[in-house]
């Protein structure tokens, strides 16, 4: 019977080992610091952005954009697993490729707080 109950504690503390992800990991959209350079070719359009983070342990996760041939609007994301880090701020360095169907004036938003964007407007010929 003895020999039971210490089999079942330890397969009770295995099965209770949690092997997924951090349960601390965050992420959250980071607001765009600057446009650091745009390459026109043609119709398609690079951009490259730069964000700032709270901590260096932060990394791009993923971009949410749209795009109606006018106006081409980015939301990125990053991501904290939640390891220990130091408390200095840091930033990432994006680059987007832009496909535009159409030539003519158009608007890059890239997302920088609740309702604020920061826009550049491009005249592709």
């Amino acid at each position: 019977m003895k020999h039971i109950i210490i089999i079942s504690m330890i397969l009770s503390f295995i099965i209770g080992c949690d092997t997924n992800e951090n349960d601390i990991s965050e992420t959250r959209p980071f607001g765009v610091a600057k446009i650091e350079n745009v390459d026109i070719n043609g119709n398609q359009v690079t951009v490259t952005t730069v964000y700032g983070t709270p901590t260096p342990c932060w990394y791009y996760y993923k971009t949410e954009s749209t795009n109606n041939d006018i106006v081409f609007t980015s939301k990125v994301f990053g991501k904290d697993d939640g390891d220990p880090c130091i408390q200095v701020t840091a930033s990432f360095t994006l680059e987007e490729k832009i496909n535009f169907s159409s030539k003519g004036e158009k608007t890059l938003r890239f997302w920088q707080n609740d309702s604020t964007y920061l826009d550049t407007i491009i005249t592709l010929q």
